[in-house]
C-alpha cells in the first residue's frame, strides 16, 4: 500500500538531484525559494485533492445508496466540467 508512496519519493528525490546539477533546469532550485509561492503551490495542491476526493466520494454515493447507473452518474457532473471548462477558458486571458 505504502509502496506507490516510497516510490514516487524516490523518483521526487532522484529529479532534485539531476535538476541541480543541470546547466538548465526544468524547474529552477531558487523556484520554491519563495514562501508565498510555495503557500499558493500547497494551496492549489490541497484543493485538487479534495476536490478529487468529494468527487469519488460522491460517484460512490450516487451509484452505490441512490443506485444509478455508472453513465447516469457521467452525466450529473457534465455540468459542473462543462462550467469549469468554460471558466478555464475565460479566466487564461
Amino acid at each position: 500500500m505504502l509502496l506507490p508512496l516510497l516510490a514516487g519519493l524516490v523518483l521526487l528525490v532522484a529529479f532534485a538531484a539531476v535538476e541541480r546539477r543541470a546547466a538548465d533546469p526544468l524547474l529552477p532550485p531558487d523556484f520554491l525559494g519563495d514562501g508565498r509561492r510555495a503557500l499558493g503551490l500547497a494551496a492549489i495542491g490541497v484543493t485538487a485533492a479534495g476536490t478529487a476526493t468529494v468527487f469519488v466520494l460522491l460517484s460512490l454515493a450516487l451509484q452505490q445508496q441512490r443506485g444509478w447507473s455508472p453513465l447516469l452518474t457521467s452525466a450529473a457532473f457534465a455540468p459542473f466540467a462543462a462550467a469549469l471548462l468554460g471558466a478555464g477558458r475565460l479566466a487564461g486571458p
